[in-house]
């Protein structure tokens, strides 16, 4: 079950390695505690230099040849932080599941809507969850095992 994958945002591009720069700074940590309420003491995550989709997308492309048809497919959902923050887990697990003779399919990313739960936004979170409760389905309909990364977002869906 392929599916096209939408160019990710060229602002996340070019604006990660800015954010990474910036947001350590002082005065930009008392200008987020003035507008938007987060404590200056709050260290800010930083962003992978190349998400995950992005990897994903340009191994994909740089293929010689792609994989075998015959490996049995696995279906991989990486979450926000691992698409955007810590690349190398979604990397680390493509490469195991590879390894393991399964050909990866990257799920469209969405969030999972763990945050919306945790504020009590339980409406929004559940036409979220639905949205990725439809898509994971398709890949169940087909036989394909979904492998979630983030255990909190697995459990936003069983929720």
């Amino acid at each position: 079950m392929a599916h096209r994958y939408k160019q990710e945002p060229l602002l996340i591009r070019i604006f990660a390695p800015i954010a990474n720069k910036v947001l350590p700074l002082k005065p930009v940590r008392w200008l987020l505690e003035k507008t938007l309420g987060i404590d200056k003491l709050r260290i800010m995550p930083t962003y992978a230099e190349q998400s995950f989709e992005q990897w994903f997308n340009e191994r994909r492309r740089a293929r010689k040849q792609p994989l075998s048809a015959t490996r049995p497919k696995v279906a991989l959902f990486a979450d926000t932080w691992t698409m955007y923050h810590e690349s190398n887990v979604g990397i680390a697990a493509t490469e195991v599941l590879e390894a393991l003779g399964y050909q990866v399919e990257h799920v469209p990313y969405q969030c999972c809507g763990r945050t919306l739960i945790s504020k009590g936004l339980l409406r929004e979170a559940k036409k979220l969850a639905g949205k990725n409760v439809r898509t994971l389905q398709g890949y169940v309909n087909h036989n394909i095992p979904v492998v979630g990364l983030e255990p909190s977002c697995v459990t936003a869906f069983q929720e």
